[in-house]
């Protein structure tokens, strides 16, 4: 709860009137005293009064009689007349939302849409006709909608986000944590020991949340090789889901049972099992979030966790009439809520019971349960050799030229993200398994720093079309490092995530007294050609491990892994140098720019000098 010493002036000064209006309650209503007196008498501008003052009678608190300010009964301030909007997907409505709106005198107007586009058309009218309240589902993809609900909050009109939905925002939503725990808990009673959980790239919000869930259910049973099976669809389309469904099945070939994100992929995945010749549930048990008519008819039907629509409607509707009320009755949007409704478990036949359970091997035991190990053992210790040896190639400054001094930057201040928690790093996954401190790298001394210090930021990220400027969450385009001495050469720790087109993203600029700006260009090497011939030398990579990783003159990759094991985490970073041509000459300065017209996003982790 705020308290008056951080209360803004305006703030205060509707405190002051509202505690003003409660003690006039049930009594012959008295002018209140003058702007001039309350400003002095709650340490406010008269200004700051006024406008406290102006609030309260747009909301219907207070009234004007000539100069005299009175109190307005609270009972008098009512939803009748009030507008509702409901924008809700046409498979997806809100049952008995309008009958019930009705009843407490708000006329609700439903707007059905299809896509994102037909989405923001609805959006566009809510806003352009000034409707008094929201409630929407909207879709998660990414979580485009900031300028939307900004533009909401400006107005102060309250919505209320019937879907899983990024922190800031007024949900009333299903609790997908616990539903993927109460799956696992399920299939684990069952004696399924390796289990594999399948999200979905395009649902990223929804995802992530049953992701959670089913990681923290599996590490609290004791199933550590399963918290890692999750994989993630990046379409809905039944080859995705088959293509997905084939790369589990090789990855974890002894995967008895799978949960699925959600409902909306069941059928391609059914379809995907029978393909490959299994049968559910003798060969494998399905299981998902949220129900519908096609768990309900499946053959055979499906296990699920079942949410009441009805229910989730009503709460929805009474938290946005409970945020009317409050714009009404205050003239601002009150603070956000977020209400989850657990769901309920529907067994049905497509869980199947494991007479013994499978043991674990001694050596799975010993190497954290390895997936990979268990395919193709003997290539174990050349990829953990391999892994190891990428943090110790030098750089050629570093292993031919005279010894100098390292000096790494300070990039506390500029480190706007966390690399440990979702939604921190390059996207919804964490960069995990980095230490902090002073760590040497390709014979470069690197200082990272430690987020539990520096306000949970430990990376600087810059804007790219991934992130647009948004006033929810702004990305810097350009990032200023100042410099001023004579440096033989820089090295930047880096990774970028959605590489795209093999095209530049970001610049580093180095600017020095007298001597033309040196630009050097990132170009991730992505999957694909380069499209033209004029492109720069790809000096990155994306830091996902599917994608090919390399090495090239002045660029290192490094793995992260879980305890030096890639086969239970890998992830990986570049670092690159740059050798001053003009060692002689003071660098001023060292610019970061991003090109915020391309998808590929920089994640900057440390900056070191080298001195003479």
């Amino acid at each position: 709860m705020k308290t008056n010493a951080v209360l803004r002036p305006v703030d205060k000064a509707l405190a002051g009137y509202e505690a003003l209006i409660r003690q006039a309650e049930g009594r012959r209503g008295q002018p209140f005293p003058t702007e001039k007196v309350l400003a002095a008498q709650w340490g406010v501008s008269q200004a700051a009064v006024n406008r406290a003052a102006l609030r309260l009678i747009a909301a219907g608190r207070l009234r004007r009689e000539g100069y005299k300010l009175l109190p307005v009964a609270a009972t008098t301030v009512s939803l009748v007349g009030a507008r509702l909007a409901v924008l809700s997907h046409r498979a997806t409505r809100f049952p008995g939302i309008a009958e019930e709106a009705a009843r407490r005198g708000v006329r609700v107007e439903e707007f059905y849409f299809i896509g994102r586009d037909t989405l923001r058309n609805a959006l566009q009218k809510v806003l352009q006709h000034r409707f008094d309240g929201v409630i929407t589902r909207i879709t998660d993809s990414g979580w485009e909608w900031d300028n939307e609900t900004a533009e909401l909050d400006r107005l102060r009109i309250p919505y209320v986000v019937a879907e899983e939905a990024p922190p800031g925002h007024n949900l009333a939503a299903e609790d997908l944590r616990n539903a993927a725990a109460q799956l696992v808990g399920h299939l684990f009673a069952h004696g399924h020991r390796e289990i594999v959980c399948i999200g979905s790239l395009r649902r990223l919000q929804r995802s992530g949340a049953v992701r959670l869930g089913f990681e923290e259910a599996c590490l609290r049973l004791g199933l550590t090789s399963a918290a890692r099976n999750v994989f993630e669809i990046n379409s809905h389309t039944p080859e995705a889901v088959r293509t997905e469904f084939q790369r589990m099945r090789r990855t974890c070939p002894r995967a008895s049972a799978v949960v699925l994100f959600d409902v909306d992929i069941l059928k391609s995945f059914l379809a995907a099992t029978r393909k490959e010749g299994l049968r559910v549930p003798r060969d494998l048990s399905v299981v998902a979030v949220g129900d519908s008519a096609e768990a309900r008819t499946a053959e055979p039907p499906v296990t699920c966790v079942a949410f009441d629509a009805r229910c989730m409607a009503h709460l929805a509707l009474d938290l946005a009439c409970q945020q009317m009320m409050e714009v009404r009755r205050l003239g601002r949007v009150p603070p956000r809520q977020r209400i989850r409704v657990e769901g309920t478990l529907r067994e049905r036949g497509s869980v199947g019971a494991l007479a013994t359970p499978p043991a674990a091997r001694p050596e799975e035991a010993a190497r954290g349960a390895n997936r990979l190990a268990r395919v193709w053992p003997h290539a174990i210790e050349p990829r953990l050799r391999e892994a190891a040896e990428t943090w110790h190639w030098p750089h050629r400054l570093v292993e031919h030229g005279a010894p100098g001094a390292f000096v790494p930057l300070d990039l506390a201040a500029q480190a706007n993200r966390s690399l440990r928690r979702p939604h921190g790093w390059l996207g919804h996954l964490p960069l995990l398994h980095l230490g902090s401190g002073l760590l040497r790298i390709h014979g470069v001394d690197f200082s990272l720093l430690d987020e539990r210090t520096n306000r949970g930021r430990s990376v600087v990220v810059l804007r790219s079309s991934r992130f647009p400027p948004t006033s929810r969450r702004s990305l810097p385009e350009e990032l200023v490092l100042p410099v001023g001495r004579r440096v033989r050469g820089a090295y930047f720790l880096h990774g970028c995530g959605y590489a795209g087109e093999r095209v530049p993203f970001a610049w580093y600029e180095f600017r020095q007294t007298g001597r033309p700006v040196a630009v050097v260009p990132l170009v991730a090497r992505g999957v694909g050609p380069a499209h033209s011939p004029d492109t720069p030398p790809a000096n990155i990579q994306d830091w996902w491990p599917e994608f090919p990783q390399f090495n090239a003159d002045g660029v290192r990759h490094v793995a992260i892994t879980e305890n030096g094991d890639p086969f239970a985490y890998e992830r990986y970073l570049y670092s690159l140098e740059w050798a001053n041509p003009q060692p002689d000459a003071v660098l001023e300065e060292i610019r970061v720019r991003s090109n915020p017209a391309v998808p590929t996003t920089l994640g900057l982790l440390a900056v070191t000098l080298l001195l003479e």
